[in-house]
């Protein structure tokens, strides 16, 4: 709408500031130029018509990021959907990608290592958390890394850590610079006792919560079909899970696929054995908000914004110049 009368623009004058309409043709019309990237662009003039005087115009245009769009990776690709609140998110163009604001990982874009502390204060456990990640022989910045805790008020604390890793997919390269990251599985509904598996562009991925719903682990898997080497790999992540002491009560095992997908459930009986776990088929559910506050961006993303506040500061430095100059003369 028109800064001055706050009617809807004209088609033409929709890359503008204001309309052209009387009377806000009688005011000084700001001609912006329209942004020349997702981030932000610069004005270049101001008229007034009446005046016919001519002054430089400068000021940032943001393309704000949307928080109720979601990109998250599908069966095939990025998806884009829409948050409704209490209500299930619907699917979106994916040209309306671009405002997104949270963007989910894929988890084979994130490494997901569960850990077990004694109660201890906060930063205490964040600063064991980093130990635990450099003895991998990773040196992450707080950017890289995440610590989520379970089992608060307990005497041993489980936590699931999520780092993520140098294979940063397209859809979160190219995000908008104000849009928020997340690991796939904070977007998706856990239940108490299912062992949930799903798709993302093509291979399997699985996920363990806790008694809560909350994810204690989750990892993308080298099987493409619910089969013997799929069963053979969560077997290993069970065991795995035991020995370190993270484990959750496992009732049986939840496959979702996509709506226009059809699995039959007497093809997975071989699975079924070979897991030792009742196996069910679900249609995938549209993905939620995050319930955690992340602090996951990727480096690329990180280069950007400083370079926008870099070219933010030139800017506001050219400006404060160009009024003293203008006050001089």
């Amino acid at each position: 709408a028109c800064q001055h009368c706050h009617t809807p623009h004209e088609a033409a004058a929709e890359s503008y500031g204001v309309c052209i309409r009387t009377p806000c043709a009688s005011k000084a019309v700001e001609i912006l130029s329209p942004p020349s990237s997702p981030e932000f662009a610069y004005g270049a003039f101001a008229v007034n018509p009446v005046l016919s005087q001519t002054h430089l115009v400068l000021r940032p245009y943001f393309m704000n990021a949307s928080e109720d769009i979601l990109i998250v990776p599908g069966a095939q690709g990025p998806e884009v959907w829409r948050a409704q609140g209490k209500d299930a998110a619907t699917p979106l163009d994916s040209q309306k990608g671009r405002g997104a604001g949270w963007v989910a990982l894929p988890m084979r874009s994130v490494i997901s290592v569960p850990m077990r502390f004694p109660a201890m204060a906060e930063d205490r456990r964040e600063a064991a958390a980093l130990l635990e990640l450099e003895g991998f022989g990773a040196s992450p910045s707080a950017s890289d890394y995440q610590v989520e805790t379970r089992d608060l008020g307990q005497r041993e604390q489980r936590a699931w850590t999520v780092l993520q890793t140098s294979q940063i997919p397209a859809q979160a390269q190219q995000a908008n610079l104000d849009a928020k990251f997340a690991p796939s599985v904070a977007f998706r509904t856990l239940k108490r006792g299912e062992l949930q598996l799903w798709h993302e562009a093509g291979h399997l991925v699985v996920a363990m919560p806790d008694e809560g719903g909350k994810p204690l682990h989750s990892q993308a898997l080298t099987a493409i079909e619910p089969d013997d080497d799929a069963a053979a790999e969560i077997r290993c992540v069970l065991a795995a899970l035991d020995l370190i002491g993270v484990t959750a009560e496992v009732e049986n095992i939840v496959v979702q696929t996509p709506a226009n997908v059809q699995l039959m459930p007497e093809s997975l009986t071989p699975f079924s054995a070979a897991t030792g776990l009742p196996v069910a088929v679900e249609t995938d559910k549209p993905p939620h908000l995050p319930r955690e506050a992340w602090r996951l961006v990727p480096p690329p993303v990180v280069q950007k914004r400083v370079a926008r506040r870099q070219q933010q500061s030139i800017m506001l430095a050219a400006a404060g110049c160009v009024l003293v100059i203008m006050a001089l003369l």
